[in-house]
């Protein structure tokens, strides 16, 4: 595989941005057995290019991407924004404030070579410069779930058959060491 470059993104990557969250969240859904959900894919779509905006429109402070290039083609995003609401309500309010990693992507063809370790790494990098001590992410993907918890452990908190029945919400402390 060619050099992977991490780099922030620019207005002039919307529409690979646009591209690649439609392909992300709809293949997502399609692992997750969800493919049939296309109202929720058009909106978690158009969630993350919002967050894309508003990291442009606040050089970073209200959202803060990073994201991976091969051959001048996206392969992949992370991102950090203060914690969702799905994350205060699972916390019971004890994780509101904290900074949530999320938006984390690797195109599937472009999986298992080391890019999403890439991209936690130099966000990872970026929380320490500005002083975090640690972070949330949640997942209600059962492969998310499964990678999370190899790299981080068992979630702090779990909100049991939250979307159906054994389908639960995990929400993950990390600390910054």
């Amino acid at each position: 595989m060619s050099k992977i470059i991490l780099r922030r993104p620019l207005l002039a990557d919307r529409q690979k941005l646009e591209t690649f969250f439609k392909l992300m969240v709809e293949s997502t859904f399609i692992m997750e057995g969800i493919g049939h959900l296309t109202e929720m894919i058009v909106e978690e779509t158009e969630d993350k290019i919002k967050r894309f905006l508003q990291d442009l429109e606040t050089d970073g402070e209200s959202s803060y991407f990073i994201i991976a290039e091969w051959n001048d083609e996206i392969v992949g995003t992370i991102a950090i924004s203060e914690c969702n609401e799905l994350i205060i309500e699972g916390s019971l309010g004890e994780l509101e404030g904290t900074v949530e990693v999320n938006t984390v992507f690797v195109r599937p063809d472009k999986q298992n070579h080391g890019i999403g370790k890439m991209l936690m790494k130099a966000m990872t990098n970026h929380l320490r410069k500005r002083n975090v001590s640690s972070f949330c992410m949640d997942s209600g993907y059962k492969r998310a779930q499964s990678i999370w918890t190899h790299l981080y452990g068992l979630p702090d908190y779990v909100m049991f058959d939250y979307w159906e029945e054994e389908s639960h919400h995990m929400i993950w402390r990390v600390p910054i060491t």
